[in-house]
């Protein structure tokens, strides 16, 4: 148990990462300053040649505000709001905080992306190599492999950009009914 929660850990850690590479990457390529990122997204782990399948919708929105919104195959938020993370899982009426400090250095990622090709960027972070394929200068793919071996695949679509309306979508209101854990 404790083996899975660490590997769920770590990727939430390396999402956290792909999200501020993806808004930054975005930037680098001159997305006519894109103040705010939406679309589906279907993410796929795969280790040990076993393969997760994550399924659900992502909002980002300038400087510093995100939610992965998993829905399946189970339903789980994780909102990004400056410097915290929380992880609020319904079924588990329980909901993680923690203060995201490692490798976040945005500057660093913006320096680190190297253009491959005409599609494809580049960027290397605290020894994890991360893949972007844009699209007509959209991103529309990260693929990376974690610390654990696992290869993480995330691919974008119904792409919507500087749509955002609700910007209440970002703060997280927990009920009574929920344990909150800091870690």
């Amino acid at each position: 148990m404790l083996k899975i929660i660490k590997i769920e850990e770590n990727l939430m850690k390396k999402i956290i990462v792909s999200l501020c590479f993806l808004k930054i990457l975005s930037s680098a390529v001159e997305l006519n300053e894109i103040q705010s990122f939406e679309a589906q997204f279907i993410q796929t782990l795969t280790s040990q040649n076993e393969q997760i399948l994550y399924e659900g919708e992502i909002y980002i929105q300038a400087p510093s505000n995100a939610l992965w919104r998993y829905t399946k195959p189970i339903p789980k938020d994780i909102y990004i709001q400056e410097s915290i993370s929380i992880i609020y899982e319904p079924k588990l009426q329980q909901a993680i905080i923690t203060n995201i400090q490692e490798n976040l250095n945005i500057l660093s990622l913006i320096q680190q992306a190297k253009k491959i090709d005409k599609n494809t960027y580049e960027a290397k972070v605290a020894g994890v190599i991360y893949t972007i394929l844009v699209q007509d200068g959209i991103p529309k793919e990260i693929t990376f492999i974690d610390a654990l071996e696992n290869k993480i695949h995330i691919v974008f679509k119904n792409i919507k950009l500087n749509t955002l309306k609700n910007e209440n979508i970002f703060d997280f209101n927990p009920g009574s009914d929920i344990d909150i854990i800091y870690n």
